[in-house]
Order: C-alpha cells, then sequence, then structure tokens
C-alpha cells in the first residue's frame, strides 16, 4: 500500500489549489450576482446589485465612476431603456462586476506578498556593520 507524504511543498501546492479555487468562484460569482441585478429594465429589487457592490468593497470605491459611467454607456448605446436588447447589458455589468472582483483578488495577493515579505525580514537576524576604528 502506498502511504500518503504530506511535505510542506505538497501542503503549499494544495493550499495554492485552494486559495485559487476560492478566488475563482468569488470572481464568478460576483459577476453572476451583478449579472442578474440588470437582467431586465423594469426590474425595480436593488439588492443583488447593493450585494455584489458590497462584496467587491474596496475596488469598488476606486472604480465606481468609471463603472457607472460604463453602464450608462451600455444603456444608450444599446437603447435597452427604451425597448433595444438588455443582453449586452446584463453582460456588460456582470463583467464589470466580475473585473471588480478580480481587482479585490489582486489586492489580497499583493497584502500576502507583502505580509509575507515582511514576516521573513524580521526573521533573517540583523548583524550590526562593523564600525570604522
Amino acid at each position: 500500500m502506498a502511504t500518503l507524504r504530506h511535505t510542506p511543498a505538497a501542503l503549499a501546492g494544495w493550499v495554492r489549489l485552494a486559495g485559487w479555487t476560492v478566488a475563482v468562484a468569488y470572481v464568478v460569482g460576483v459577476g453572476l450576482l451583478g449579472a442578474t441585478s440588470f437582467w431586465s429594465p423594469n426590474e425595480q429589487v436593488f439588492w443583488p446589485e447593493i450585494a455584489a457592490f458590497a462584496l467587491t468593497l474596496p475596488a469598488s470605491i476606486a472604480g465606481i465612476v468609471p463603472f457607472y459611467l460604463g453602464g450608462a454607456l451600455l444603456w444608450n448605446l444599446t437603447g435597452a431603456d427604451s425597448g433595444g436588447p438588455m443582453w449586452p447589458v446584463t453582460l456588460g455589468y456582470g463583467l464589470m462586476f466580475a473585473g471588480l472582483a478580480a481587482g479585490n483578488v489582486w489586492l489580497v495577493r499583493q497584502l500576502g506578498r507583502h505580509l509575507r515579505g515582511r514576516r521573513h525580514r524580521a526573521s533573517v537576524p540583523r548583524t550590526p556593520a562593523p564600525h570604522p576604528t
């Protein structure tokens, strides 16, 4: 019978895979939630949009102006508010929300790299510089 080896490298690989799985599920889930907010021009329920914006904090703060400008452009180009096709608006908003979520994934990765580097620098013993005599 083969024995399973739990080496640090193997465990790190599994942790990395789990992290990417969660990140992809987050981006896809937020994109779908955002798309459902704009599936009908007469939709009055705003909770999916509010939930998607809350899930994309802090990236949604930096991206709110381009987000709404892009959304307004989609509505006007397709004429969705006056009987035009709604699918480009739904797809566009879903992709924009997914982009905000991907921005958050990038931010979390950058924070993790910063903290790992900081922890590594703290663990390295410092040798005092020789004083000139």
